[in-house]
């Protein structure tokens, strides 16, 4: 027969299994999304779960990508919640500490695969209008000053993508060591809690202290004020 706490085990080892398969999928959909899909050809996506049909175009491997994130997001997800309502029925400090994480990992994986994404759709919208103009522009000769006006203007936004690229990824990677250390908090105050939960004499001691510590506050504070009150009555009694 299973336990509530063997349950949560369980779904917290799936848990990191789905965390460590979101966090390689995410990295290498920025590394697309920085790179512009350049190489993207060099992507383990066997390594990642995806079948070879998909292994194809690039634009397909990016969308395979970005679906498999998904998937995994919403399962990640749906285990977070299967914890959460277990964590309710074993009322442990230590369970809900570790939902609460599971959470927050999801949310911020979330909103770097959305910035992804968007740069992604970026890319594409820009590469699409460059395409049109220098196809207008070899059916059309005369226009051929206004297409090298675009093509200066397309180098232009290129540098300034890659400058801007550069800074992303630099704060990506203070990110990701922030991240390492707030999950390292995450599972210091979980060992805390675990042997709080193993010691229950120990809340018994330190609930027995300061009743100690109370009574002899007020016995200190009943001498002194008798103290006052005799002297008061021989100086003016």
């Amino acid at each position: 027969m299973t336990t509530p706490s063997s349950e949560f085990d369980q779904l917290r080892r799936e848990a990191t299994k789905l965390e460590r398969q979101l966090e390689d999928r995410v990295s290498k959909y920025q590394l697309f999304s920085t790179n512009g899909g350049g190489d993207s050809a060099s992507l383990d996506y066997t390594e990642m779960g995806l079948s070879s049909r998909q292994n194809g175009a690039p634009d397909n491997n990016h969308e395979a990508l970005a679906s498999e994130i998904q998937r995994t997001m919403s399962a990640l997800g749906n285990l977070t919640g299967n914890m959460a309502n277990i964590a309710k029925r074993t009322n442990s400090s230590q369970h809900s500490l570790l939902v609460k994480r599971y959470r927050e990992i999801l949310f911020d994986y979330k909103a770097d695969f959305e910035k992804a994404a968007q740069a992604v759709q970026k890319r594409r919208e820009t590469a699409a209008l460059f395409h049109g103009a220098g196809r207008n522009g070899s059916l059309n000769n005369e226009d051929g000053g206004a297409t090298e006006h675009l093509l200066r203007e397309r180098n232009a936004i290129n540098n300034s993508i890659k400058s801007a690229d550069t800074v992303l990824s630099q704060a990506s990677e203070i990110r990701a060591n922030l991240r390492t250390q707030r999950n390292s908090l995450g599972v210091s105050m979980g060992y805390v809690s675990n042997i709080a939960s193993n010691v229950p004499g120990l809340n018994h001691v330190m609930d027995a202290i300061r009743r100690k510590r109370s009574r002899d506050d007020l016995i200190l504070s009943g001498v002194i004020a008798t103290c006052i009150l005799f002297t008061l009555w021989y100086l003016f009694g």
